[in-house]
């Protein structure tokens, strides 16, 4: 069976997650070759985002993403599976599940 690991207060996740970050959209869900972020505020800022696969291992990121409303993120290159997307910024962290057909 596959496990999914569950990020916790040792990554830096307490849980509470701050209102804006936690409105992210996350589409299509399942996705194929495209991942479609929508941020829940219009001006430009700097996030951060990590993706894990059901291992828990960090399959692929970006530190420096200057995100305006809407951008994409290619993942033709991820392997069909469940994954975890996390998002940092300086407001503070959120994640959601996404699955790659």
């Amino acid at each position: 069976s596959t496990e999914v690991q569950y990020i916790g207060p040792e990554d830096g996740f307490d849980g509470i997650e701050d209102a804006t970050l936690n409105d992210i959209l996350v589409y299509p869900n399942p996705a194929n070759d495209k991942l479609n972020i929508t941020l829940p505020y219009s001006e430009y800022r700097n996030l951060e985002y990590q993706i894990f696969n059901a291992k828990g291992m960090l399959v692929m990121q970006n530190n420096t993403v200057n995100a305006g409303e809407v951008f994409s993120i290619n993942i033709s290159e991820l392997p069909a599976g469940a994954y975890i997307i996390k998002f940092i910024d300086n407001d503070g962290v959120s994640t959601k599940k996404f699955i790659v057909e």
